[in-house]
C-alpha cells in the first residue's frame, strides 16, 4: 500500500512540474510564419493564470502581434494624455497578465513585431511577474525619420528611412502608418548621430514643403528653409504630440522583473510603472534598431506613484524623446474641505488624472502650497471617486492647522527606494 501511494505521488509530482512549462506551439503559436499570433497567445496566457507557477515558453524566433485581435482595456496612465488630446482611455494590448501570480515568461531570444499603436506587454494587478530574453519592435514605429542630404535657403532633399512609410499628396508629403496617419501637430527633434547630440526643431517648414518624389524614399521640398536649424547629414525624427499608449506597462502589480529585454520602439512613454511595488528591471536596452535613431516616443521608464524598492541595474537607454529614467509622486491639491477629517482632492497635472491615488491606511503629508513644506501627517480611512479628477478622502486626523483649500496632500506611502547602477543614457532628450 506504500508503496503504490509512493509512486502515486511520484506520478502527480512529475505530473505537476511538467504543467509548470507551458508551450506556445501548445496553442498553435509557431514562429517566423508573420501571421497574427494574438487570439492564440491569450489562451496561452489564460494556461499560465490558471496554473501559478508556469513558465510561458516562446520557441526562438519572430512572432507578430496586431492591434485588430488585442485586448482593450481603460486606463488612466500617468503622464499620458489630457481630455481634450485623447478623451478616450482604452488601450489595445498585445500581452496582458491580468490578475496573475507567479508567472515567467522566456522569450528565448526571440523578436515580438507589433503592428498598429498598441502597449506591447502589461502586467495589470498582478504578483511574481518575469518576462525575460525577449526584443521588441514595431513594424511601422509612430516616429517617423528621415535624413538632410542637401539643403539650401530654398530646398532640400531628404532621404527617408524605409520604415518611415509616406506618400506625397496634391505635392504635400504625408506620413502613414498601420491604421494610423500623421496630419498635424507633430513634434519633432532633430538628431546628429556623429555628436550624439539631439535639439528641437519644427515641423512646418517640411508639412507646408511643396514635394516631389525623385526616386523612392528620396525626395525634394521646396520651401523657405533660411530660418531653421536643419543640418546636412542630420536626421529629422518626428511624431504626433499625443500619447495616446505606452511602450510597458506594469500597474498596481508586485515584484515584477524585466531581465534582458531589447525594446527597439515603444509608442507613447516606454515603460510606465504606476502604484506598483518591489520592481526590478535588469539588463533592459531601450535602443534603436534597423538604423534608425530613436526607440521611445517619450521617457524610457517611467515610475508614478510606485512604492518598496526599485532597481534599475545595467540598462540602456538610447535616443528618447524625454527623459531616460523619470520617478515621481503626484500632488492632489485640497478643493473643498468639507469637515475638519474630510476633503475632496484634485488632479492638477493635465495629463495625469483617473487613476487610484490614495488606499486605506496610507500615510499622508499635508503640503503648503506657497512653501511647499510639510506641516502635518495623517493615515487614509476612506475614499470615494468622485470623478476623474476628483476623489474624496477621509482622514485619521483633522486637518493641520495653517492647512487650506489649494494646499496638498502627497502619499508618503507610495514613495519608493530607488537604486540605478551600471546603466548607459545617450542621445536623449530631458524636457
Amino acid at each position: 500500500m506504500k508503496k503504490t501511494l509512493l509512486i502515486l505521488l511520484f506520478l502527480f509530482a512529475g505530473y505537476s512540474i511538467q504543467a509548470k512549462v507551458i508551450n506556445v506551439s501548445e496553442f498553435g503559436v509557431y514562429p517566423n510564419t508573420f501571421q497574427d499570433v494574438t487570439e492564440s497567445v491569450k489562451k496561452a496566457i489564460k494556461e499560465c493564470k490558471n496554473n501559478p507557477g508556469s513558465t510561458l515558453v516562446f520557441p526562438k524566433g519572430r512572432y507578430d502581434f496586431w492591434d485588430t485581435n488585442a485586448e482593450r482595456r481603460k486606463y488612466f496612465v500617468s503622464n499620458t494624455s489630457s481630455e481634450t488630446d485623447c478623451p478616450s482611455k482604452v488601450k489595445s494590448i498585445g500581452l496582458l497578465f491580468e490578475g496573475i501570480k507567479d508567472v515567467t515568461v522566456e522569450g528565448n531570444g526571440s523578436q515580438f513585431i507589433f503592428h498598429g499603436k498598441m502597449i506591447t506587454f502589461a502586467v495589470d494587478q498582478s504578483e511574481n511577474i518575469t518576462i525575460q530574453n525577449v526584443s521588441v519592435d514595431f513594424e511601422r514605429p509612430s516616429m517617423t525619420e528621415f535624413t538632410f542630404d542637401e539643403l539650401s535657403s530654398n530646398h532640400a532633399l531628404i532621404t527617408v528611412h524605409p520604415d518611415s512609410k509616406y506618400t506625397v499628396i496634391d505635392g504635400r508629403i504625408r506620413f502613414y502608418g498601420e491604421g494610423w496617419g500623421m496630419n498635424d501637430n507633430f513634434f519633432s527633434i532633430q538628431t546628429d548621430t556623429l555628436q550624439g547630440t539631439n535639439v528641437y526643431s519644427s515641423w512646418d517648414p517640411i508639412g507646408n514643403s511643396q514635394a516631389t518624389e525623385i526616386a523612392p524614399f528620396k525626395l525634394k521640398l521646396e520651401n523657405n528653409f533660411s530660418n531653421e536649424n536643419y543640418q546636412e547629414g542630420q536626421t529629422l525624427t518626428t511624431r504626433c504630440h499625443i500619447r495616446d499608449h505606452v511602450g510597458v506597462f506594469v500597474n498596481r502589480s508586485k515584484n515584477v522583473k524585466l531581465e534582458n529585454m531589447y525594446l527597439h520602439y515603444m509608442h507613447g512613454l516606454g515603460i510606465v510603472s504606476q502604484f506598483s511595488e518591489n520592481l526590478n528591471y535588469e539588463k533592459v536596452h531601450i535602443v534603436p534598431s534597423r538604423g534608425r535613431t530613436i526607440a521611445a516616443f517619450a521617457d524610457g521608464m517611467h515610475f508614478s506613484g510606485c512604492k518598496g524598492h526599485v532597481e534599475i541595474e545595467d540598462c540602456n537607454f538610447k535616443g528618447l524623446h524625454d527623459d531616460p529614467i523619470n520617478v515621481h509622486g503626484t500632488y492632489l491639491r485640497i478643493e473643498k474641505i468639507h469637515s475638519p477629517n474630510v476633503v475632496t482632492m484634485r488632479f492638477m497635472h493635465g495629463q495625469t488624472y483617473g487613476m487610484d491615488a490614495f488606499f486605506k491606511n496610507d500615510t499622508v503629508a499635508f503640503i503648503q502650497s506657497e512653501t511647499l513644506r510639510k506641516i502635518g501627517f495623517s493615515t487614509v480611512e476612506e475614499t470615494e471617486r468622485i470623478s476623474d479628477r476628483q476623489i474624496k478622502v477621509q482622514l485619521s486626523k483633522p486637518l493641520p492647522k495653517g492647512i487650506q483649500e489649494g494646499d496638498c496632500l502627497e502619499n508618503l506611502t507610495w514613495t519608493p527606494s530607488l537604486h540605478i547602477s551600471g546603466c548607459r543614457m545617450e542621445m536623449t532628450c530631458i524636457i
